[in-house]
């Protein structure tokens, strides 16, 4: 499952933004991606069952592929554990149920509940990001080569 936000009414960060180079655009972003996915992160552990405690220390923050130049995406998944398991393949089981087992869904949950938290977090690494971004500039600008 994959969720795109498009964050509109931002012109302000969005100018600011695109006056850094295409590389210190991309540190922002992915920067501001990472946070949002680790609060999604977070309430899922939160969320999940605590049977063993396998699938809750399983979850984690993880770049993605991208599947375009433009395009920045990080996932909330499952990591093996150390004998080389992969709790991935019980947790769509615990989420969704079964014909046996009922469903205890975590991982949609925690992304409708903390989405305006998702957001906002974003918001406010974007604004950090582009001003620690505009130091390094203006700190490489005036030194002498």
């Amino acid at each position: 499952m994959q969720i795109d936000f498009n964050i509109t009414g931002l012109k302000e960060i969005n100018a600011l933004l695109k006056e850094l180079p295409e590389k210190a655009q991309e540190r922002v972003i992915k920067s501001a991606v990472r946070s949002g996915a680790q609060v999604v992160r977070k309430e899922a552990k939160r969320l999940v069952p605590k049977d063993t405690g396998e699938l809750e220390r399983s979850i984690k923050v993880q770049a993605g592929r991208p599947r375009s130049k433009s395009k920045i995406t990080f996932r909330v998944g499952f990591e093996k554990t150390p004998d080389g398991r992969s709790p991935s393949r019980r947790a769509h089981l615990t989420e969704f149920g079964t014909s046996t087992q009922p469903a205890q869904p975590f991982m949609r949950p925690a992304l409708d509940s903390k989405a305006s938290e998702v957001i906002n977090k974003m918001i406010s690494a974007i604004g950090r990001g582009i001003a620690r971004e505009a130091e390094k500039l203006a700190g490489l600008r005036g030194r002498k080569r």
